[in-house]
């Protein structure tokens, strides 16, 4: 064979070699870039489940402690309304107890001041208060007979003559009381055991007037007005006067000695020395017929 064969083989083998690389270079490259590609998408896919499986799993876990949550609240109300339930239920035991308590003390103590009633011949009440003009002095609470006690009040004012001198005057009142009702008039505190007394209690006008016309609202209560004392600053007066108290079986008939001593001070206030007796009935005025 010719050298100038020889060559041309050669170079017709090179040529071809050059060709077939240059036309499949760029297909390798992007073959290879697809295979890069598809790994990253592959990894970003395995990583992309793995989060929604971690998501997806906190999802669970917040539901779950939500209704445990809710599960724990309902829990928390109900033994919360079983508690106020055994509350209100001591409470109206424990006030059932003291109720039945106070009832089963009140009637001992009336059945044994009942028992131990012991009429006495006279009731005194001695006092040195402090009080205000167009108040109401409340004494006594002597138990004048069994299951009945006995009040005497007293409300100073300020009287004015024709000849414009001033005077003091003291308008009175006796009442008749069940133990029942002392409560409701404020009296529960005006009790004796005795026959004598140094206590007193006050009312201002108008407590004064509902408590005057709720005695005489009252089936049992008795209400009876005495004789005005009149006198001066500084005079001491003295009254004796009967009265009668109403019955079942008549009118009683008792006696009152009042003695007032009256000072009043430069505010105004006035300082009173009382002394008052109340004698037992001397005889019972039979009622009259019908």
């Amino acid at each position: 064979m010719k050298p100038t064969a020889i060559i041309a083989i050669l170079l017709a083998g090179a040529l071809g070699y050059f060709v077939n690389h240059f036309t499949l270079a760029p297909k390798l490259k992007v073959a290879q870039e697809t295979v890069v590609r598809l790994e990253t998408e592959k990894n970003a896919l395995q990583e992309q489940m793995v989060s929604m499986q971690g998501r997806m799993l906190s999802d669970a876990e917040r539901r779950r402690m939500e209704r445990e949550r809710k599960e724990l609240a309902s829990l928390r109300g109900e033994i919360a309304q079983l508690r106020k339930k055994i509350q209100d239920q001591e409470q109206s035991q424990l006030l059932a107890a003291q109720k039945a308590k106070q009832a089963a003390a009140g009637a001992e103590s009336q059945e044994l001041e009942e028992e131990e009633f012991e009429p006495s011949d006279y009731y005194a009440a001695t006092l040195n208060v402090a009080l205000e003009l167009g108040m109401t002095l409340v004494t006594g609470g002597w138990q004048t007979s069994p299951g009945r006690r006995t009040f005497m009040f007293m409300t100073p004012t300020m009287g004015s003559s024709n000849s414009g001198s001033g005077y003091l005057q003291f308008v009175s009142k006796v009442a008749e009381l069940d133990d029942s009702e002392l409560e409701a008039f404020f009296l529960d505190n005006m009790r004796v055991s005795g026959n004598e007394t140094d206590q007193a209690g006050g009312f201002d006008a108008e407590n004064a007037a509902s408590l005057f016309e709720g005695i005489k609202r009252s089936p049992t209560g008795k209400l009876l007005g005495l004789p005005t004392v009149v006198t001066n600053a500084g005079k001491e007066a003295v009254v004796s006067t009967s009265f009668q108290i109403p019955s079942d079986t008549g009118a009683m008939l008792r006696k009152l000695e009042l003695g007032v001593l009256p000072i009043l001070n430069e505010d105004g206030q006035m300082e009173l020395t009382l002394a008052a007796t109340i004698s037992l009935p001397e005889a019972e005025i039979p009622a009259e017929e019908p």
